[in-house]
């Protein structure tokens, strides 16, 4: 809206009056045009933009602190663990406007590591999203500190504690050494290497050639006999032995370090 006034006067109080209106008539025109700006279309664009900005910032918002609640329950359920987290952005809608806090839903089995994450609301209109995030989970878990040959033993100055992402840790990781009595190294680790329950298995509690002792018992009474072991052998597992008194050969189930219960 445009307003043009030509005066033309040659009076000086003429003038000072004509210069009076003429800055009372500006401040009207600036009035009306205030006033008229919400239905001017631009305008009204320009809002609904800012609108629909802030809307969708509250949408990543609160799938955010339900991806760091996730995290953080996690850590508290692994001693001197930290995490970090972060979100993909989410989908903008026209319509992904929400009156309350949307329903959230992890469908990502794993624990840490990637997420894919359900977003639905009810109200005003009823619609759902798919969101991505990720949780990196770190904590101290054991690495070998020299190379280790297959079928080694793991004593503790063979392994330290190093802080990693155990998202990254697809096959496994031990945080302490607990789950190391009677077990070997099933396949050659170099050192730095993390050390998993796939790198593991039960050591041989006797080997081939080996003089043990034949157990026989029952509720009365108990026969030890030398033997000799004709195969190796791990906790509970059976082995054929022989009996270095009779000559025969017998089956019996590892019982302990070179003992041997027969059948």
């Amino acid at each position: 809206m445009t307003f043009r006034i030509n005066i033309q006067v040659h009076d000086n109080n003429k003038r000072l009056f004509f210069t009076t209106k003429a800055v009372q008539l500006t401040r009207i025109v600036m009035l009306i045009a205030a006033i008229a700006a919400p239905t001017c279309p631009a305008f009204a664009e320009t809002s609904k933009k800012q609108e629909e900005e802030q809307q969708q910032q509250q949408l990543n918002r609160w799938v955010y602190e339900a991806l760091e609640e996730k995290a953080q329950t996690l850590t508290h359920t692994i001693t001197n663990s930290h995490y970090d987290i972060s979100l993909n952005s989410l989908p903008t809608l026209p319509f992904a406007h929400c009156e309350s806090k949307p329903d959230i839903t992890f469908l990502t089995a794993m624990e840490a590591g990637s997420q894919r994450i359900k977003v639905e609301c009810a109200t005003p209109n009823r619609w759902s999203l798919y969101a991505r995030g990720h949780i990196s989970l770190f904590v101290p878990v054991l690495v070998a500190t020299r190379t280790l040959n297959r079928g080694d033993p793991i004593n503790d100055n063979d392994v330290t504690l190093r802080e990693m992402d155990i998202s990254q840790l697809r096959r496994g990781y031990f945080i302490n050494t607990d789950h190391f009595a009677n077990q070997q190294l099933s396949r050659r680790v170099r050192a730095g290497d993390v050390l998993t329950p796939h790198s593991l298995q039960e050591a041989h509690l006797i080997r081939r050639g080996d003089r043990i002792a034949i157990v026989a018992s029952n509720d009365n009474f108990t026969i030890s006999m030398p033997g000799e072991a004709l195969e190796d052998g791990r906790l509970n597992q059976q082995i054929r032995v022989r009996n270095l008194s009779s000559g025969k050969t017998v089956r019996g189930m590892v019982s302990g370090n070179n003992e041997v219960k027969v059948l």
